[in-house]
């Protein structure tokens, strides 16, 4: 159960929160992955682990739906080798940046182009449902073996392991919801609408889709 919820705390954070602050580009050899704020951030890491430096658009406590790029970010953007976003309305601005580097050399991921458990289109929270977040994982490992295929058993492995982890989670969610008294669960706002898909619960939410 305290793994459960440290899960839970986790994924919550990653709504409200944007995550670390923007790194500066440094001269490095490893590939540098631009994500748009800290979940796209996490995944990448976990699949990318130490054979890339990987940097947050969104800077420290804003929220990605209210985030403006600034020249400065499109330039550095643009000599990344991949970016990863969400989609799905939770970046506004992320086909306008987008647009902007049409011509370069920058893979732009569209991580929930193929999710396979999105219920609601209008809820772009799709990671909240773990299945979904593999295969965000698995959109962000095809970008980075395409570009960097000479590791791609480190990438592949590291995937693996996503997956396992993610069997793992979905276990443990399985077994506390058997344990619930009641299968309605009261949100802030209306953003787990595909975690309580994945486990059979309904949300009662205080707001609207944030």
């Amino acid at each position: 159960m305290k793994k459960l919820l440290t899960w839970v705390l986790t994924l919550i954070f990653t709504i409200s929160l944007c995550g670390c602050a923007t790194e500066e580009n440094k001269e490095s050899d490893k590939l540098q992955v631009y994500t748009s704020f800290y979940a796209m951030y996490d995944f990448a890491k976990q699949i990318c682990g130490d054979k890339a430096d990987i940097h947050i658009l969104c800077p420290t406590g804003q929220e990605p739906h209210d985030y403006e790029p600034t020249p400065k970010d499109i330039a550095r953007l643009s000599s990344a080798d991949i970016f990863v976003y969400n989609s799905m309305g939770m970046e506004h601005w992320a086909d306008s940046v987008i647009e902007t580097l049409d011509g370069s050399d920058v893979i732009c991921v569209n991580t929930t182009y193929n999710a396979p458990f999105i219920i609601d289109n209008n809820d772009p929270h799709v990671w909240l449902n773990p299945k979904n977040a593999f295969s965000q994982m698995a959109a962000i490992y095809d970008a980075v073996i395409a570009v960097d295929p000479d590791n791609m058993e480190y990438y592949n492995d590291n995937l693996e392991n996503c997956r396992n982890k993610i069997g793992n989670l979905m276990n443990d969610y399985n077994k506390a919801v058997k344990n619930f008294k009641s299968q309605d669960i009261v949100v802030s706002h209306a953003a787990y609408g595909n975690l309580c898909h994945a486990f059979g619960l309904n949300q009662v939410p205080i707001n609207g889709i944030d």
